[in-house]
């Protein structure tokens, strides 16, 4: 990847946690939200992609399905298929939550 297609994807990681966290504000405690927001203030859009996610599966938000497609290559590409930092089952209740094999 070269340096602006890495920018490219960076910001379009924001963009797609940020706007998932404003979607779903109304349905997340005040510490989860700050808590995301500050992660995706400092660049850490793994911890605020995770923690975002298991705040939504406990909540049992619903996405559409080309929104389920859409955050579970975002999660790939993040690398949370491999390594979690809150939950170490994150990718298999993820994909549950996801409802795909």
């Amino acid at each position: 990847m070269n340096d602006s297609s890495e920018k490219n994807f960076w910001l379009c990681a924001e963009n797609r946690i940020q706007t998932l966290l404003n979607r779903f504000v109304g349905l997340l405690d005040t510490e989860t939200v700050e808590s995301v927001q500050h992660y995706l203030d400092h660049s850490e859009y793994e911890l605020a992609f995770e923690g975002l996610f298991i705040e939504l599966m406990k909540v049992d938000a619903v996405l559409e399905k080309d929104e389920s497609e859409i955050y579970l290559k975002l999660a790939m590409e993040l690398g949370l298929d491999r390594d979690s930092v809150f939950d170490g089952k994150f990718w298999e209740k993820f994909k549950a939550f996801m409802d795909v094999d």
